[in-house]
């Protein structure tokens, strides 16, 4: 039987973050999708742009889409995947720059927050970046 460290509470926490941004981001194109759809000019233009309140069910899409991809992110982080790490860093950097640009004090603070926790989780779990050998070297 091989040593196989357990999962750590950076990673665990990281994992959870992510996972719970993914939900939020879904949750919010699958209402953009739909609701749009039968109230188009009230609802999504009171939310955004005249681009995306054009196309709804597209951007509705787009954040499905997007929100498949966070999972993805969220579950190589949690199995210690060496090429989640630079993907969970420009993510969480994108975040930051969003939450920046669409500046509401106190949605901004939280997106912010939340990128900054995730981007330190992962940088200081050091397990990521070390590789095991077969015969427990470490290379």
């Amino acid at each position: 039987m091989e040593d196989r460290p357990g999962r750590s509470g950076k990673i665990t926490g990281a994992t959870v973050i992510v996972a719970v941004q993914a939900g939020l981001l879904a949750l919010t194109g699958l209402v953009v999708w739909i609701a749009s759809a039968a109230r188009r000019r009230r609802f999504v233009h009171r939310f955004w742009y005249d681009r995306m309140a054009s196309h709804p069910r597209l951007a509705g899409l787009v954040f499905v889409l997007v929100a498949a991809g966070l999972i993805v992110l969220a579950v190589g982080i949690a199995r210690h995947r060496r090429w989640a790490l630079i993907p969970a860093y420009v993510v969480e950097g994108l975040l930051i720059v969003v939450s920046l640009v669409r500046f509401r004090p106190l949605r901004s603070l939280l997106g912010v927050a939340l990128a900054v926790v995730v981007i330190v989780l992962v940088a200081t779990e050091h397990r990521l970046f070390v590789t095991t050998r077969r015969h427990g070297g470490v290379a």
